[in-house]
């Protein structure tokens, strides 16, 4: 199943500033969750993990 608008999705991340320092990340084992489409995250991310599958990785940048 693909992430798509009205999914249910979880996701393991890690946050950086561009300098390879955590400055936030999930906790192993707790995933964040959100639903797919309705604003509940930053809109740059939601737009980069649509149409990504259970098990893909991807490292996203976004503008300030």
């Amino acid at each position: 199943m693909k992430i798509a608008s009205g999914s249910v999705v979880g996701i393991d991340y890690s946050l950086h500033l561009g300098d390879g320092k955590a400055i936030d990340a999930s906790s192993p084992g707790e995933p964040m969750t959100y639903l797919h489409g309705e604003g509940q995250i930053v809109p740059g991310l939601e737009s980069a993990l649509e149409g990504l599958a259970a098990g893909d990785t991807k490292q996203v940048v976004l503008a300030p």
